[in-house]
């Protein structure tokens, strides 16, 4: 949920672009880009419609005079116009991805139903020569329903055979699995370390903890048993993305 009033401090430095929802306050669409790459806003006469899209031209490709546009879209009830995406596809320069939140289901995207408008956007892939990157994971893990393939990850058949990609499993506390897109001699993989709470381990401790001490505790003990439980319990895993 964007806010532009609110800061949105990234880590590293990054040059952030972002489309705020129109007629709210909340939500819109966020590509940041290394503080080292040059990248350039897109500006499209699209026409009207409740998608979202947010595209960015960025150079990162060795050896390629053409910079790499990336198209960041979301839809909200998986409403697409047959002439809004014609458009969209007309606009977009060699090599592309588009990325996001198509919200369509189809049996092809691992759907036991059809969303009304999911043949249109699978047909225009298809038409346009494009080439969609994941259709046999599930990319969304919601509580109370069946898994789903919601985001798609699509790319420009010229650079379909240098593309990597990977569904993470650790949803970072999201329903929405992260997507891990790599070009072919491009970049360096690196090891990322995160912490996890070791979440049977932390009320045995705390009970423990709680038993010994034999007393009523104040409100500022009891934190501070949280705290101390909580960095004990911690285990660490490293991924290679």
């Amino acid at each position: 949920m964007l806010n532009d009033s609110v800061p949105f401090p990234l880590k590293d430095k990054k040059k952030i672009f972002r489309a705020n929802r129109p007629g709210s306050s909340r939500g819109g669409l966020i590509t940041a880009v290394g503080a080292n790459i040059p990248a350039l806003l897109v500006s499209l006469p699209l026409p009207p419609s409740e998608v979202e899209v947010l595209i960015v031209k960025i150079w990162v490709i060795p050896n390629s005079s053409s910079p790499l546009t990336v198209d960041n879209l979301y839809s909200p009830r998986g409403k697409f116009d047959a002439h809004w995406l014609d458009s969209v596809i007309s606009h977009l320069t060699l090599p592309f991805f588009i990325l996001g939140d198509f919200n369509v289901h189809h049996p092809a995207l691992l759907s036991l139903f059809f969303s009304s408008d999911a043949s249109k956007v699978l047909d225009w892939i298809s038409v346009n020569n494009m080439c969609l990157l994941n259709m046999s994971q599930f990319t969304r893990f919601h509580s109370g329903h069946a898994p789903s393939l919601l985001h798609l990850s699509i790319c420009s058949a010229d650079i379909y055979n240098s593309i990597g990609l990977e569904i993470s499993h650790d949803t970072y506390d999201s329903d929405h699995c992260p997507i891990l897109i790599s070009i072919k001699n491009f970049g360096v993989r690196t090891t990322k370390t995160r912490k996890y709470i070791n979440w049977n381990r932390f009320p045995k401790n705390i009970n423990d903890n709680l038993t010994n001490s034999g007393q009523n505790l104040s409100i500022e003990m009891l934190s501070l048993q949280f705290q101390t439980n909580a960095a004990g319990s911690f285990h660490v895993n490293s991924t290679t993305p």
